[in-house]
């Protein structure tokens, strides 16, 4: 470690300053942020697969949309199959991104990618109406998952009216 001192001399500064060696803090503050460090990669990482669980949702929805109105003749052959090819890719590079950290979601974003595969079969042989249908199936892969009555929170009951 480089003092003050030496650091000073080699800038022309030729005032003496004494330099300490340790701090009381230093270890104190070195230690907190070691501790937090985790705790913050956890929530980057959880951020992360939520941002992924967003995409993937919004894909999802897009591609029903863009289906639907290619089924009436409202955008082009050639938009929807660039559409879904472009969300086929993103998915498959979000669930490569989250693999290591969640598992069970980049599994469920993979699903979504395959769902969309006979999505594209069907624009490919010109089936609108199929492409429809599976595009509103593939929805239900991203779609959050039903809470169980147990896991619901009890509503706050109100006083009975006249009752105080």
């Amino acid at each position: 470690m480089l003092s003050l001192i030496g650091v000073r001399a080699a800038h022309g500064i030729s005032r003496r300053v004494e330099t300490r060696r340790t701090r009381p803090g230093l270890a104190l503050v070195l230690c907190l942020t070691l501790a937090v460090l985790p705790a913050a990669g956890c929530s980057t990482s959880q951020k992360q697969v939520d941002e992924v669980n967003e995409a993937a949702r919004s894909w999802a929805a897009t591609a029903k949309v863009v289906t639907e109105q290619w089924a009436q003749a409202r955008v082009s052959l050639r938009f929807t199959r660039t559409t879904l090819e472009t969300a086929a890719k993103d998915l498959s590079r979000r669930a490569q991104s989250i693999r290591t950290i969640d598992p069970a979601a980049a599994a469920r974003v993979e699903r979504l990618q395959a769902a969309i595969a006979p999505v594209m079969d069907a624009v490919a042989r010109n089936e609108p109406d199929v492409a429809r249908d599976l595009a509103k199936i593939a929805t239900s892969i991203v779609e959050p998952e039903p809470i169980t009555a147990a896991a619901r929170p009890v509503p706050a009951r109100r006083p009975a009216e006249g009752r105080r």
